[in-house]
């Protein structure tokens, strides 16, 4: 009886964790690395300004492809410095991308790849629905320098066009896509509210929520 117990137990503890690994698997290539461009300039000695004929990448953050055609959705403020950004996919694929256009009402922005050849992309299609507190959700994106992080959590609080919770965020996770426990988009990773002045990322992390999310693509038809 003891051993049947233990492998009902092994089997339970299977059927749990195979679900959530099947939802990073089959969303991980959804999200892609973000590195925005920006000129760089240069002081010359007599005081003038002067702009160099190439571009630096400058920081990281993350984005969501969305559909087939290479449009990306990030955080609104990821192009604050810069309207065109490289673009690293799970696979290995590397691409740029320009500004489309920014929400008014929250932190989001589209983005559109270019000189793809045609080439299609498995972006998300689906996008969830109102989230409830309590709610499990989880989080890939791009912090610190390591890519393709998953975090899981909890709803912990609506406010507003946002959608709080417990998930971890660092910077470089900006823009990282938030799914719910069906593997449905439902919010995009805009800020971390945290009581420290230090460095601790320790609090609840801010992303646009879903309504957001449906408004914002409404108005490009995607």
């Amino acid at each position: 009886m003891k051993k049947l117990l233990i492998l009902l137990g092994l089997f339970a503890a299977l059927f749990i964790l195979v679900p959530y690994q099947l939802l990073y698997l089959l969303h991980r290539d959804d999200v892609v690395l973000l590195e925005p461009y920006m000129s760089i300039h240069m002081d010359t000695l007599f005081g003038q300004r002067i702009d160099l004929p190439f571009d630096h990448i400058y920081g990281h953050g993350s984005g969501v492809l969305i559909g087939s055609e290479g449009y990306i959705l990030t955080a609104g403020h990821m192009v604050n410095n810069s309207r065109l950004m490289h673009v690293k996919t799970h696979s290995g694929r590397e691409y740029r991308a320009t500004f489309v256009g920014r929400y008014s009402k929250g932190d989001l922005a589209l983005l559109k790849i270019v000189n793809t050849k045609d080439e299609g992309f498995n972006g998300v299609n689906f996008l969830g629905w109102k989230v409830m507190i309590g709610d499990q959700v989880f989080h890939i994106g791009n912090p610190m320098n390591i890519s393709w992080i998953f975090t899981e959590g909890r709803v912990s609080q609506m406010t507003g066009r946002y959608t709080l919770s417990t998930t971890v965020v660092n910077p470089g996770s900006s823009g990282g896509a938030l799914y719910n426990r069906y593997g449905f988009l439902i919010g995009i990773c805009s800020a971390l509210q945290t009581p420290s002045i230090f460095p601790a990322f320790a609090g609840h992390s801010i992303f646009v929520d879903v309504e957001g999310i449906k408004n914002f693509l409404a108005g490009w038809n995607i």
